[in-house]
C-alpha cells in the first residue's frame, strides 16, 4: 500500500497492472519542498533550546508551531486540522479513570503487587520495571495504548514512591510498554491496514509479535534498571533490535521453507 501523488498513476499506466488506485485523498496537496529548510531550522532550534536551556518541550514546540504559521509554512486551517482531538479526548478520559482508580485504592493495590513481585524474585528495581511493563502491556491490549497511559501513570507514580525508584524511569517504562503493541492488529492503524489486505490472521500477529514483545520487555527492563548513560542505552537497545531482527528473519525463512515442503 502506497500513498502517492497524482503523477504516480499517470507514470504507471498502460500495460503495468502492478498498482491499483484504491481511493483518492480529497483536498490533498503536493509537498511544498521550498518550506523544507525553514521547517528543519525551526525543528532543530526547538530541540536545541529544550536541551540547552532545559525548557519545557511543550513551550518550545508551541512556539515552533506558531512560527510555522507566521512564516507561512502552514496555514491556520492546516494547524487546526493537525490537532488529533480524538486522541486528546481518549487520553483525557484515561487520565480521569486513572484518577478514579487512585482514589479508590486500586492503583495502590497494583503498585503493591509490583513491589511483591520485586521482593519475590529479588532483583531490586528490575522487578518493579518488569512487572509494571507487563501490566501496562496487558492494559494496552484490553483497552487501547492511549487509554493505558492514563490508567498506568498513577500506578507507576505510586510504585516509584513505595519502592524508591526514579519516577522518570517509571514513566519511560509505561511509555515503552504502551508503544509496543505488536501482538494484535486493532490498536495501531498500520497493523489494521495490512490485516485484511495482506491476508493475515490473528495467529500471525501472535507468532511474530510475541517474541518481539519478549525481547523488548527484557531490553526495557535491563536499560532502565541499570540506569546507564543515555548513549549506552542507545547501544544496548540497538543490539536488542538487531537480535530481534535476526531472530524474526530466521523464523520467517524457516516458515517459508516449511510451507514450500
Amino acid at each position: 500500500m502506497l500513498e502517492a501523488g497524482s503523477s504516480f498513476m499517470k507514470n504507471n499506466t498502460g500495460n503495468d497492472n502492478s498498482f491499483t488506485l484504491l481511493s483518492e485523498v480529497k483536498n490533498s496537496a503536493p509537498p511544498r519542498l521550498r518550506m523544507l529548510i525553514p521547517t528543519l531550522a525551526l525543528t532543530v532550534t526547538m530541540i536545541v533550546i529544550d536541551a540547552i536551556f532545559v525548557k519545557a518541550l511543550f513551550i518550545s514546540s508551541f512556539l515552533a508551531a506558531a512560527l510555522l504559521v507566521v512564516f507561512g509554512v502552514i496555514s491556520l486551517q492546516e494547524a487546526r486540522g493537525a490537532m488529533n482531538w480524538s486522541a486528546y479526548m481518549t487520553v483525557a478520559s484515561g487520565i480521569g479513570v486513572g484518577k478514579a482508580m487512585l482514589n479508590a485504592g486500586i492503583s495502590g493495590l497494583v503498585a503493591d503487587f509490583a513491589l511483591y513481585f520485586k521482593n519475590l524474585i529479588g532483583i531490586d528495581y528490575a522487578g518493579v520495571y518488569g512487572c509494571l511493563y507487563i501490566i501496562t502491556v496487558i492494559a494496552s491490549y484490553l483497552v487501547s495504548s492511549n487509554v493505558a497511559v492514563g490508567l498506568m501513570y498513577p500506578i507507576a507514580a505510586q510504585a516509584a514512591q513505595k519502592s524508591g525508584a526514579d519516577i522518570v524511569l517509571m514513566e519511560y517504562c509505561v511509555m515503552f510498554a504502551c508503544a509496543s503493541y505488536y501482538m494484535m492488529p486493532f490498536d495501531y492503524t498500520e497493523n489494521s491496514m495490512v490485516f485484511g489486505l495482506g491476508g493475515y490472521q490473528l495467529v500471525d500477529y501472535l507468532k511474530f509479535g510475541a517474541p518481539l514483545q519478549l525481547i523488548l520487555w527484557i531490553a526495557t527492563t535491563v536499560v532502565l534498571s541499570l540506569s546507564i548513560e543515555w548513549w549506552w542505552s542507545w547501544v544496548v537497545t540497538a543490539g536488542f533490535f538487531i537480535l530481534a531482527a535476526l531472530f524474526m528473519e530466521t523464523l520467517n525463512c524457516y516458515l517459508r521453507r516449511s510451507r514450500t515442503k
